[in-house]
């Protein structure tokens, strides 16, 4: 109420400010509609069912846009050149019409140009101009397809926009997570007791929890170190494989801890840390008058796909009373899998914290990386301020479980809700039957590489990694052809790259390459990693045969420049 100047009261009159970006407009509701059609259409044009990726709408391989200058270029440009003014796309009675013509950027249903034609434009171009995910073509990443289950609750929990730090702002999926942590704990082994309280947090990725669990174990042997830094800690090290991921080097960096600590153990010909050097590195930094805090083996390495003998380094850690941690992001979902998980994970009820990733194999859409530990009262130690800093949000009195506590970040995505929705659709045995279907698929992918003469196993797989190269004909790739035995690397080196950029340019399949060691040699090598959801058997033979296309195509380019440089 307000009072005018003659004294009489009358009621405050509305706000007269407009809002122009307005939620929930006549305009904008069709907005909505329009993207939902885009969206159905991309899904059901890119359902997986065919191997060539290439669809009619969309008229673009798997991957987006060439390298080579081609007008596929000019069309991403487009897509994220600047704003030709700082007005912004939002009048639509005065915008530009676009070159919607009732199918171009609105499906058929016809957006009338305008500021809603300019934005689905954009937006189509954005759907089709990115690598096809979604097609068993793609196995560039460690992640392909998203399920849908967890995409539809990604969607709804975008709606909501809310972060899930607090549990009276995401009390559901707050009580998400913790189903979430409770389970995975369960599935490692980790009963409660008197000296284990399973407890732990969703990260942004496996190099976010690799970071907690760096934390937790520093904050073990020198809890201190959360208020004085490291004066007077002395010199801490952490021992990884050789294999090991790099997120570890990033975390040394991020705490101060140094690279030069970071002490890499060597591994066998399949990748497997090597426990009786893993033993001999601890107790040789003994020595020095270091304090060796955390071993950190690894299940599931990104290139070779290789699992550390978790038993074997459990008994070295208990050995020197150390942390055990095992980076689980990649090859985590084998606690799944009835067939493989007991074998490859045999040891892992004795770690001490654990990263897996399911946004990887498992496919949940990006990101749902989990970080459990036993020891709940030190992840809370370890990160928490412990002061009225926070008390504006995280209140002591609150009537639920507060995340925030836990966490690095204090705004966190509501990740929970697709991992539970795509958990509670598929089950235990969902999950476990997508690894070993995926470990069926390497393994026939092995056998057709070993029936071609021309292509060389450089990984004898534990996991859906597969690592290989093209070797050619005897004649064509052989030392005496080539020079020497480094000189034959160099060679193949050269043209297994070659190859690949032929295949990103054929647009078919887009596959990695990582560089291996193969006897003395670091060698190139293709990294295919059967991730997708949507691959079946049928399609590994093609994707073997146009990668030997491409790779025979490079050796003949490679041959005749060779040719020209000595002529």
């Amino acid at each position: 109420m307000d009072t005018n100047n003659t004294g009489t009261t009358t009621s405050q009159q509305p706000s007269q400010i407009t809002n122009s970006n307005n939620c929930g407009g006549d305009e904008d509701m069709r907005l909505l509609e329009m993207v939902t059609g885009l969206v159905s259409e991309y899904l059901i044009s890119n359902s997986g069912n065919d191997c060539n990726p290439v669809k009619p709408l969309a008229a673009w391989p798997v991957f987006g846009f060439k390298l080579d200058g081609s007008p596929l270029c000019d069309d991403v440009a487009a897509v994220v050149a600047p704003p030709s003014s700082n007005a912004g796309i939002h009048d639509a009675s005065t915008s530009t019409k676009s070159s919607c013509t009732g199918t171009t950027c609105c499906s058929g249903s016809g957006c009338g140009g305008g500021r809603n034609g300019k934005l689905m434009e954009i937006m189509r171009r954005y759907l089709y101009l990115q690598p096809c995910t979604r097609s068993p073509g793609f196995s560039n990443q460690l992640y392909s397809c998203a399920r849908l289950p967890g995409l539809m609750a990604a969607i709804v929990s975008t709606i909501h926009n809310t972060s899930i730090a607090t549990f009276e702002v995401s009390p559901v999926a707050t009580m998400m997570e913790h189903d979430i942590l409770q389970r995975t704990a369960l599935l490692l082994g980790w009963t409660a007791d008197a000296d284990t309280k399973p407890d732990g947090v969703m990260t942004s990725g496996g190099s976010n929890s690799n970071l907690m669990a760096m934390l937790c174990a520093r904050y073990r042997v020198c809890p201190q170190c959360n208020r004085t830094g490291w004066a007077n800690a002395g010199v801490l090290t952490c021992f990884v494989s050789t294999q090991a991921h790099y997120s570890f080097e990033k975390a040394a960096l991020t705490l101060g801890l140094g690279l030069d600590n970071v002490r890499k153990v060597a591994s066998d010909d399949r990748g497997r840390m090597i426990p009786a050097m893993l033993d001999d590195a601890i107790h040789s930094s003994i020595e020095r008058g270091e304090k060796p805090f955390i071993v950190c083996a690894t299940a599931g390495s990104t290139v070779l796909g290789a699992f550390d003998p978790i038993l074997e380094i459990a008994a070295i850690t208990k050995k020197y009373n150390l942390w055990l941690h095992v980076d689980g992001a990649w090859g985590g979902p084998v606690l799944f899998s009835q067939n493989s998980g007991p074998t490859l994970l045999r040891g892992i009820n004795l770690a001490d914290s654990f990263t897996i990733d399911f946004h990887k194999l498992l496919g949940v859409p990006l990101m749902a990386a989990v970080f459990v530990t036993k020891h709940k009262q030190l992840l809370l130690d370890s990160v928490s301020l412990h002061s009225n800093t926070t008390s504006y949000q995280l209140h002591a009195e609150s009537e639920g479980p507060d995340t925030g506590t836990k966490s690095l970040a204090t705004a966190r995505v509501a990740d929970a809700f697709k991992l539970w929705m795509t958990w509670k659709v598929l089950g235990d045995s969902g999950f476990g039957a997508a690894v070993d279907r995926a470990m069926s698929l390497a393994r026939e992918l092995v056998r057709i590489i070993r029936s071609e003469p021309e292509l060389e196993l450089l990984n004898d797989p534990q996991f859906v990694n597969v690592c290989f190269r093209f070797i050619g004909t005897k004649t064509a790739c052989s030392t005496e052809s080539t020079g020497t035995p480094q000189g034959r690397d160099e060679y193949l080196n050269d043209l297994n790259l070659r190859a690949r950029k032929l295949l990103m340019q054929d647009g078919r399949y887009m596959v990695n390459y990582a560089y291996v060691i193969h006897g003395s040699s670091t060698v190139l090598a293709f990294r295919y990693v059967c991730v997708s959801c949507a691959l079946e058997p049928h399609h590994l033979p093609d994707i073997v045969a146009v990668i030997l296309i491409c790779c025979r195509e490079a050796a003949t380019s490679l041959s005749d420049s060779q040719l020209q440089k000595t002529s």
